[in-house]
Formats: structure tokens, C-alpha cells, sequence
């Protein structure tokens, strides 16, 4: 502190300039990054008691040294795909080369992946448009810290939301993933629970440890042609569909150019736009469904 005492005065300080020249300065620091974050936080704690001079800085919000840390916030910022690298490199105090390094490991296209209680997290769909980042799909919420009665009440629920056909999929992956973050403790604790106390089946709750996929999945991973299975993101996106319906006489039917009608869904049914007009749609009678018509063939 003397030496900058000697060096700079006061008068010279201009807060636009100091912030510039601590982000290049960490930025180009080969060392801990948070032993110079700190020694400028102590530096500016030094400007206020010595010589009453309050300059704000605006640090990175996060431990930018810390790598895991880092990317769960680019993958978390970039959501509303209105950042760049620059714009983040300016935040995190990191290079552009740093962040493309993250990214490219986000993507999974690292020889090294993301692991979170070993099973992969990649975010697939990343594209560059104008030079801003964009997700095709989000990722909520990162980590959840429950105790185990919030647990069982989220998997109950989940159970529940697994009996309507546009919502069985994204019920069952996410208990699928809410348990194997589970601890062996929990687990059993939960089976024990169930068994002894409920009296109930745990049959559902032994079956979801046989998920052996991703921790993160994009929309379009869920996406099979089985029932209203594409139903959920189309009405959620504005996204049109195809799919084959049962009638209430038995036969089958071709819908195509389909639209939800916003403001209809009502649990087990919606309204559609389709080629021929409107009609209401019962989800237990969608044989299939599909983005495009050659997926159904």
C-alpha cells in the first residue's frame, strides 16, 4: 500500500480508468485470480480509511477462478440470449479464450465433460446469432437444497404429474433426477419412510434408480412420436405439430398444421388450430405426434 501511496495520488484517480486497469491486470494475472481480486478489494477498503476516497467497482458476481463455478454462470447468463463472450469477458474479468474454453465444455464437446454426481451435463443446442450465445433450451433450477420431507412431497407430486400423458415424461426425468442426487442415506430413509410409515408401494421410487441419462436434457431429447409427446413444448413455444388422433368411433385420423390455442389447456385436454379448422384435442386419444409430417410416416 505504501508503494501505491508514492506512486498515485488520489487526484489522479479516475474510476472508469482504475476498474479498466484491475480487469486487464486479472485478466492477464497466470496466477490465483482471487489473490488479486482480493489484494484490489483491499486496495479500495485502503482508499476509503486513508484518504476518504470511496471508489465502486464493480468484482465479478462470482468466483471466477473456480471453473465449475464460472460455467454454471455462463450457462445460467447466457439464458436470455442477449450476451456475447465480450460482454461476459467484461463481467467475469476472464479472457474471451477462457470463456470459449467453457462453452466449448458446456457443449460437451470437451475430452474432459462436466460430471455432477456422475452423470454428464451438456448443453447441446448452443448456437452464435450476431454474435450473441443462444440456448435452444434453458436449464432450471441448478442444484436444490431440500430437506427430505420437501423431497418426498416434489416426488409425490411428480408421481401424480406422471399420470397425464403431456406431462408424464418431464415428471419422470425430473424424479429421476431429484433422486439420484439423492444420498444413500436419503434414499433409504425415504424407502423406510414409505414402507413403514405410508404403508405404500415403493416400487416407484426403486424404479427411477434405473435412469442412466444426462443430467440436463434439451426439448427436443424428450421428443419421441409415442402419444402427445411433443404436445408440451408446442404449446409452450408456439411451435405447430402433426399427429394421428383417435376418434370417439374408433378410427384414426391424420391432423396436420396444428397450433395450441393459448388459454385452452384444461389438464387432460386443449383446443388445436389445425388445416381444417379448430376442434378440441383429449390427450389419452393422441396416438402420435410429431414437429413434421415425415416423422409420422
Amino acid at each position: 500500500m505504501k508503494m501505491l501511496e508514492v506512486q498515485y495520488t488520489v487526484d489522479h484517480l479516475e474510476k472508469e480508468e482504475l476498474e479498466r486497469a484491475m480487469k486487464d491486470a486479472v485478466r492477464s494475472y497466470k496466477s490465483h485470480k482471487g489473490t488479486a481480486i482480493l489484494v484490489y478489494k483491499r486496495f479500495l477498503q485502503y482508499l476509503i480509511e486513508v484518504h476518504q476516497c470511496s471508489i465502486e467497482v464493480s468484482f465479478p458476481e462470482v468466483e471466477v477462478w473456480n471453473t465449475f463455478e464460472r460455467q454454471m454462470y455462463l450457462a445460467k447468463e447466457l439464458q436470455g440470449g442477449d450476451l456475447n463472450i465480450e460482454d461476459l469477458s467484461e463481467r467475469l474479468w476472464v479472457s474471451t479464450r477462457t470463456l470459449e474454453e467453457d462453452l466449448k465444455k458446456l457443449r460437451g464437446l470437451d475430452e474432459d465433460p462436466i460430471q455432477i454426481l456422475g452423470r454428464k451435463f451438456e448443453i447441446r443446442d448452443m448456437e452464435r446469432k450476431n454474435g450473441k450465445v443462444l440456448l435452444s433450451s434453458t436449464v432450471h433450477p441448478f442444484f436444490l437444497t431440500w430437506n427430505l420431507t420437501q423431497v418426498i412431497a416434489a416426488l409425490k407430486g411428480l408421481q401424480m404429474m406422471m399420470e397425464n400423458p403431456l406431462m408424464k415424461a418431464y415428471a419422470q426425468k425430473s424424479a429421476e433426477d431429484l433422486w439420484m442426487q439423492l444420498s444413500s442415506y436419503g434414499k433409504n430413509r425415504i424407502l423406510q419412510v414409505s414402507k413403514e410409515l405410508f404403508q405404500e408401494d415403493t416400487a416407484f421410487y426403486e424404479a427411477l434408480a434405473s435412469s442412466e441419462s444426462d443430467v440436463f436434457l434439451e426439448e427436443k431429447r424428450f421428443k419421441t412420436t409415442d402419444g402427445p409427446s411433443v404436445l408440451m413444448d408446442c404449446l409452450k413455444n408456439e411451435k405447430s405439430f402433426y399427429m394421428e388422433y383417435l376418434e370417439e368411433d374408433g378410427s384414426a385420423v391424420f391432423l396436420e398444421d396444428c397450433l395450441c390455442i393459448p388459454g385452452t389447456y384444461e389438464g387432460s385436454l386443449l383446443k388445436i388450430e389445425y388445416k381444417e379448422g379448430v376442434r378440441t384435442v383429449f390427450f389419452d386419444r393422441v396416438l402420435r405426434s410429431a414437429y413434421t409430417k415425415e416423422e409420422l410416416y
